[in-house]
């Protein structure tokens, strides 16, 4: 605590750096304070980030009140939380302001009937671990304060046993965890192994909660109601005390990116968050990234690698179709052509065949396409002309077989031709 009559205080306002205000009275780093700002004195929120060292050459404002609602951020997490400021070129009271629920305790809201954030359900027994995964497990418990590590596992090798069996070390050492996942949608799921593993010590936070099921979550954890709070990459600017793991699950995936107001990526503030804490971060893959690959390959993160799946499965067939080889001059590969010439320049027809296979047995068949649209460009087989956008000189692509639209600035087009025209342009593109 300070008697100190100038602080810096980081404003929730595009600032480049935090603003000097008045007090009378003791105010500490972490408090959460409301401050005017502007001509109007508009009443903003702002994080006090200590006293200021020097007087500024003008007039001074004053703190207009201490928000008592909110407890005191910890100084590892007010360090991590200027880093992100500073690493990402963002201003530092926007970026303190994601740390906070986005409801008071007192705001009352309509209700509405909703399933429950965390379900009961019965617990579940512990599984035999494998030699591999017991290795892993070992070696990651031998590490104490700051490491980082690779799991690199394949689908079904058992990384999630690992990470409950982790969180139960942490948990019985008086600690505390998050688990961060790429995706909304593995939120439930993921939740659901957890909870039949911990029961009512579990919290969530991602955008599909109301603003008041995110308001509760968060009190849950920062009040010491629960002990793991799992979530997408938000959930990282929930003030956790007395963290003891960080586990980054699927760290490969862009969606750990975010590309809108603050610009980070999750994986590497989970990192520099479990630096902050002097706790351990477990990243695991079965396609790791480069960067974290690169790490991991200089002894900067240690790598564990389950090279099996529990119980001996088998990895599934994996099959490369070659779709020039659908161009080939032989009687063979012309009569398959004229046989699938009604298909999408995408769909070879061994695919196709197989689709049916399935459908016919009742089952399904999910289809993941790496691009919008159904070509990236248009290019006339003649004359090798393209469509380009006028505004922005890129092609255009082809979107339902007649329309061309530009991704940048939404320029549209139709585009009308013969289904064999259509085809020709599509399958010449791919190969461009």
């Amino acid at each position: 605590m300070s008697e100190s009559s100038l602080w810096k205080v980081a404003v929730d306002a595009p600032l480049p750096e935090a603003l000097t205000y008045s007090f009378d009275g003791p105010l500490q780093r972490g408090q959460l304070v409301n401050v005017p700002l502007g001509k109007g004195n508009r009443k903003l929120k702002g994080l006090i980030l200590g006293p200021a060292t020097e007087p500024p050459k003008f007039e001074i404002k004053a703190i207009d009140s201490v928000d008592e609602e909110y407890p005191v951020l910890h100084e590892p997490f007010i360090r991590w939380l200027e880093w992100l400021a500073n690493y990402y070129l963002h201003p530092v009271g926007q970026v303190i302001t994601s740390a906070y629920p986005p409801l008071r305790k007192t705001d009352k809201v309509r209700k509405s009937k909703r399933a429950p954030v965390i379900p009961q359900l019965e617990s579940d027994q512990h599984l035999n671990l494998t030699d591999e995964q017991r290795i892993t497990f070992e070696n990651i418990s031998k590490h104490q304060g700051f490491s980082t590590h690779l799991i690199f596992g394949v689908t079904g090798s058992g990384k999630t046993e690992i990470y409950l069996r982790l969180l139960e070390e942490v948990l019985k050492s008086g600690k505390r965890g998050l688990v961060l996942v790429p995706e909304i949608s593995l939120t439930p799921q993921l939740v659901q192994r957890f909870a039949r593993r911990f029961g009512d010590r579990i919290a969530a936070l991602h955008s599909q909660l109301t603003d008041r099921e995110r308001t509760t979550q968060w009190w849950d954890i920062v009040e010491g109601r629960k002990d793991i709070l799992i979530g997408a990459r938000s959930a990282l600017f929930c003030p956790i005390e007395n963290l003891g793991l960080i586990i980054v699950d699927e760290e490969h995936e862009p969606s750990f990116k975010q590309d809108e107001k603050l610009k980070y990526n999750g994986r590497d503030a989970a990192v520099m968050l479990g630096k902050m804490m002097n706790c351990p971060v477990v990243l695991g893959s079965a396609t790791p990234s480069l960067e974290t690959w690169k790490n991991a390959q200089e002894g900067k993160y240690h790598l564990h690698t389950l090279k099996n799946r529990v119980a001996g499965r088998a990895l599934p067939e994996i099959e490369v179709i070659d779709l020039r080889n659908l161009k080939a001059d032989d009687d063979h590969q012309k009569m398959v052509v004229a046989k699938y010439s009604h298909l999408p320049f995408w769909l070879s027809p061994q695919l196709y065949e197989k689709m049916g296979e399935v459908l016919d047995k009742g089952d399904q068949a999910a289809l993941f396409l790496n691009r919008r649209g159904v070509a990236q460009m248009v290019v006339c087989p003649a004359c090798g002309h393209t469509r380009e956008c006028p505004n922005c000189d890129i092609s255009l692509t082809l979107h339902a077989g007649h329309h061309l639209v530009c991704h940048y600035c939404d320029y549209h087009e139709n585009f009308k031709t013969d289904r064999k025209s259509t085809r020709l342009n599509s399958s010449h593109t791919d190969i461009s």
